[in-house]
């Protein structure tokens, strides 16, 4: 995404799921980036989905919150990226677990101004 006036990009990547969790979400962690879970369970064809943003410090946060502490969590690989004992990559993200992050449309106009 790129803003004309102030000339600053940023890159969006985004995540949609139905059911109750996100699987495999590898993150971010670029200071110029946005990660956006797209939630569509339980929405009827017309009705907005939920919408949940995080930077990467949230995603950080989240690491710390809900995935370093976990039994079978190895290490980070680049230091974002979670890797399990089983040789897996990436975490599950529950809407539970980042619901402070819903409709913070403000990270976006934050970092492109």
């Amino acid at each position: 995404m790129y803003n004309p006036d102030s000339g600053k990009e940023l890159r969006i990547e985004v995540k949609a799921k139905q059911g109750k969790e996100w699987p495999g979400i590898k993150g971010i962690n670029d200071n110029q980036s946005l990660l956006i879970f797209v939630d569509f369970e339980n929405k009827k064809g017309n009705e907005r989905p939920d919408f949940y943003i995080l930077n990467a410090q949230d995603w950080r946060d989240f690491l710390n919150n809900f995935v370093i502490n976990a039994p079978k969590f190895k290490q980070l690989k680049d230091n974002y990226i979670p890797q399990w004992t089983d040789g897996y990559e990436g975490a599950v993200v529950r809407p539970n677990q980042i619901v402070q992050h819903k409709e913070r449309w403000d990270k976006v106009e934050e970092l492109l101004s």
